[in-house]
């Protein structure tokens, strides 16, 4: 059924989720969750892998008028795994990334959504390099001569008694 909230059509629509593993090996212990992000937020979850191979694909569940998470998580090498949500029939990539990301697609949202890195632990403290104090820099004496007695002055002449 086709419904129109905030102005946009609401057609029920079925994506499609591509798999990758450069490695070839499947994803090796990491999995997705295609599941609601709204109560009840269990109804209509599915969870799959990619078991084996380089690449794979899934239909999720289709989305009627709700918005769901799609997130990737596991103990893989977060190197070798990649996927993307395609609209079927136009082709157009939804949501891409790679291990430990969460996206939120809602239906009749038209735009591509970059995906949510997963919380990682802090990375290790570094330290700052320590920097060498620069003198100041020195100015070169200034000299003032000192000027001379004047010989051209008035003269006193000792006096002497009768």
């Amino acid at each position: 059924a086709e419904e129109e909230a905030h102005g946009r059509s609401l057609a029920s629509v079925c994506l499609t989720l591509n798999m990758f593993d450069s490695s070839g090996d499947g994803w090796e212990g990491a999995s997705w969750t295609w599941i609601r992000d709204s109560p009840p937020f269990n109804q209509n979850r599915e969870i799959g892998t990619l078991d084996t191979g380089s690449s794979g694909t899934e239909t999720l569940f289709c989305l009627d008028s709700e918005c769901r998470n799609f997130k990737v998580s596991g103990d893989s090498d977060t190197n070798e795994v990649s996927w993307e949500i395609v609209h079927p029939t136009s082709g157009r990539v939804k949501a891409s990334g790679g291990a430990a990301t969460t996206v939120s697609i809602c239906a009749g949202d038209d735009t591509t959504i970059a995906p949510t890195p997963e919380p990682t632990s802090p990375p290790e403290p570094t330290l700052a390099p320590t920097l060498t104090p620069t003198p100041a820099p020195t100015l070169p004496p200034t000299w003032y001569p000192t000027p001379e007695p004047s010989t051209s002055g008035p003269t006193v002449a000792p006096t002497s008694g009768p």
